[in-house]
């Protein structure tokens, strides 16, 4: 009935204390063990080999050996354990596949050059401090500026701007993440505007976070446009509130699983916590697992042709929010390929199903294009992204070369063949009022599948200075990377202008995965353009002329800074490529690099600090000891946040940039 492991050990003979041996040969004296010999001389001889006279060794019980394993085991996990992948700054985790990894060759190159960026005495570290108190001001008081109200009806705008805010939604977005069925929301949405009373919480938490998307797009020349900004972050907090309060059954349902997509994608579009987005997905996931999202609808009978098809879109729409949002954070993806079996959403229109539907509708040939073309596109290279994020982003070693190319060359055969077949979408001849894929829909699918080809090569490409073996990588991500970042379409479209605009707006206003790119390709092609002007024999890594990158980064400088412009409070991405443009002007022209680096850096100081005090002005007055010169802080009277000795500890020269590794992954939020 019990194991030999768990019995006491056995005694050495009849005379033997019940204490056990080892107890007894401690309290043995030798002049004892002598006379017991006389008397019994087995027991002497037990005696004598547990001594600690004779043998200091005590013996071991299966206890004691048991925990010497378990030790042992522990210490060779602990000798296995592989090394770290990414960035730890500040208690936070920036994984391998976060685009700050792409700047760690920034911290490697030219670690002698010092500047005065960070000397408390200069006048570019004012300019710094400066700009970060009025971020902090500016925090403040939209924190005050937003109260909630207890009737989320009467966030609702007037109905003409509800009207152009859910068009530019149901134009952009929906076109990619399916999360509502169109004519569905549009009749509700009628509904509300004859009765708003009588709609639900849940739609009316639908229509905002739908017009918080939109407010991106939103264009006008009056202050209508900064207003609605300022009012879709009230949309979003309101929304999140609904979520988070009690009774979470009730929002167990489709309805709430379509508000908790809508609202991922409203913050990252609006600069609401958008950069933290992984963390929030992993909640939608259970629920979406909680209401069997991720199972197929064929396992429940009884469901109708409606509710099985908007299931399957919602499943899709999920799945990309998670692998988008894994290789943003440079952390692992939430699921895997063997934790579902809902298929794919049909190719059809929503026309062709609502309530009333009995028999499902014949999904539509992949060269036929409708509203859920894009996501159906999407979900074909689905595997091999959730492959790539998965390897990047484990903690077990780097993936081999082999592997990576291997990976490599099936995501560009997928971004190849879904350019064909959109490309073919606008040149076939086409029936009267057949829908046409936006030039928005083209480089928005492009975009969401290209990038994981940049993350994935990129640890390759810090190598190839020392290895030219993995030139390839490089020149993988410096085209990747202008293509990211490129404003041209393919030819039948040119002359768009409008569709053309809502990409460019999202690159100003995006936060998250939008503005992941932004920066992940812009330090590719600043790292690119910098190495190939220090090392002219370099091997060339592509057939653009240095005037193409060097536009390119140009275009970065501008937008970061109408990312502040657009209330963005942080500077330093605008700073930081206002510098590396400042070294190549340098570099160009034979000028000192340092020099060159310390005049974008004060120059793009004094521009940010005006805008986010203008910005403060226009909020709410500012308090006279609020915008002062803050000269009399720099001996250290004030209240500046002082850096750390840790935050500076470790230079980023390939700018000529004293960039500590503190200042450089942390506040880009």
């Amino acid at each position: 009935m019990f194991d030999d492991s768990c019995a006491p050990p056995p005694s050495v003979d009849d005379n033997a204390s019940s204490a056990g041996p080892l107890v007894n040969a401690q309290r043995t004296a030798p002049s004892a063990v002598h006379a017991t010999a006389i008397q019994n001389p087995r027991a002497a001889a037990a005696a004598a080999t547990v001594s600690p006279v004779q043998n200091p060794t005590p013996t071991r019980t299966p206890e004691s050996k048991q925990l010497s394993e378990a030790e042992q085991s522990l210490e060779t996990v602990r000798s296995s354990r592989p090394p770290l992948k990414g960035r730890f700054s500040k208690s936070r985790l920036f994984g391998q596949s976060h685009w700050m990894n792409s700047c760690i060759q920034f911290e490697e190159l030219n670690r002698s050059n010092k500047n005065a960026l960070f000397d408390k005495n200069s006048e570019v570290y004012f300019l710094l401090e400066k700009c970060k108190r009025m971020a902090r001001i500016l925090k403040a008081k939209r924190s005050l500026c937003q109260s909630l109200a207890i009737d989320f009806r009467e966030y609702v705008p007037p109905r003409e701007i509800s009207h152009q805010l859910v068009q530019l939604y149901f134009r952009t977005f929906e076109t990619v993440f399916r999360v509502l069925h169109v004519p569905a929301f549009q009749q509700e949405y009628i509904q509300y505007w004859n009765n708003p009373q009588g709609a639900s919480d849940s739609f009316v938490i639908k229509l905002l976070l739908a017009m918080a998307i939109g407010t991106c797009f939103y264009q006008d020349l009056d202050d209508t446009e900064d207003s609605l900004r300022e009012s879709s972050s009230q949309w979003i907090s309101a929304a999140q509130l609904w979520l988070s309060a009690p009774s979470e059954k009730r929002r167990l349902d489709l309805s709430g699983v379509q508000i908790y997509c809508l609202l991922l994608l409203a913050r990252q579009t609006n600069v609401v916590g958008g950069d933290l987005t992984w963390i929030t997905v992993g909640s939608l996931v259970r629920t979406a697992m909680g209401i069997g999202l991720h199972r197929d609808p064929t396992h429940f009978p009884n469901m109708s042709v409606f509710q099985a098809e908007l299931r399957r879109r919602l499943w899709a729409t999920i799945l990309e929010i998670v692998v988008q949002s894994s290789l943003d954070s440079g952390m692992p993806p939430l699921i895997s390929c063997e934790d579902y079996d809902c298929d794919p959403p049909s190719n059809i229109d929503d026309v062709q199903i609502n309530e009333a539907t009995k028999t499902p509708p014949s999904s539509k040939p992949l060269d036929t294009f409708t509203q859920t073309s894009t996501q159906c596109a999407l979900m074909r290279s689905l595997s091999i992204r959730l492959k790539v994020v998965k390897v990047l982003n484990s903690i077990h070693p780097d993936l081999s070369y082999e592997d990576t190319l291997r990976l490599g060359t099936e995501i560009t055969n997928a971004c190849r063949s879904n350019s064909l077949l959109f490309q073919s979408f606008l040149i076939a001849p086409s029936a009267r009022n057949q829908v046409r894929p936006t030039a928005f829909q083209i480089k928005f699918l492009d975009l969401l599948s290209r990038r994981f080809l940049l993350s994935l090569h990129t640890p390759f490409a810090q190598k190839a200075n020392d290895n030219i073996t993995y030139y390839f990588s490089r020149r993988v991500c410096l085209e990747a990377s202008l293509l990211l970042l490129s404003y041209s379409v393919s030819s039948p479209l040119h002359g768009m202008q409008a569709q053309e605009d809502d990409y460019t707006r999202l690159r100003v206003f995006g936060c998250g995965l939008f503005k992941s790119i932004l920066l992940h390709a812009s330090a590719t092609i600043c790292l690119e353009l910098i190495m190939q002007l220090r090392d002219d024999s370099s091997p060339s890594t592509s057939s653009l002329s240095r005037n193409e990158l060097y536009s390119a980064v140009r275009d970065s400088v501008d937008i970061t800074r109408r990312r502040v412009l657009a209330g963005e409070t942080s500077v330093k991405g605008h700073v930081f490529f206002a510098c590396a443009l400042g070294q190549i002007d340098a570099m160009q022209s034979g000028t000192s690099s340092e020099q060159g680096v310390m005049s974008a850096a004060k120059t793009s100081l004094e521009s940010c600090y005006a805008i986010l005090e203008a910005r403060a002005g226009r909020i709410a007055p500012l308090p006279l000891d609020e915008i002062d010169d803050g000269r009399r802080d720099m001996g250290g009277q004030g209240d500046y946040d002082e850096p750390t000795t840790s935050e500076f500890s470790m230079q980023s020269s390939s700018l000529d940039l004293d960039l500590p590794t503190g200042w450089l992954f942390s506040g880009w939020d």
